[in-house]
């Protein structure tokens, strides 16, 4: 996706807060107890065209347990938290013509 860190700031835990920050908002990490998630603003990459979606799933693991990784896209612009589109789960590169991506992680127990 070619996407630029941003602050933990602009993450949501599905219910319109912010997951629970631990170090510095840029470059900290999210803290999640089991279940608990945390879901990346929607991107936009800014037209509708074929393209392969890869997501390097270490970013999201605390280095003792794993999280569930999820995306969804669509054509048609959602927002953060709405329930809607479905979330797919994340296991290889996936193929698309969506123009917009959202990434979710869960905190298995």
């Amino acid at each position: 996706m070619g996407e630029e860190p941003v602050s933990w700031q602009t993450w949501s835990d599905g219910v319109s807060s912010v997951p629970i920050i631990i170090g510095d908002q840029d470059w900290g990490q999210l803290e999640l107890e089991c279940e608990e998630e945390g879901r990346s603003d929607v991107y936009d990459f800014g037209s509708i065209y074929p393209r392969v979606i890869t997501i390097g799933q270490n970013r999201y693991q605390d280095g003792q347990n794993y999280a569930t990784l999820q995306f969804r896209v669509s054509n048609v612009l959602f927002l953060q938290n709405d329930v809607l589109p479905a979330w797919e789960y994340y296991t290889e590169p996936h193929n698309t013509n969506d123009r917009y991506i959202q990434i979710r992680f869960i905190k298995e127990p």
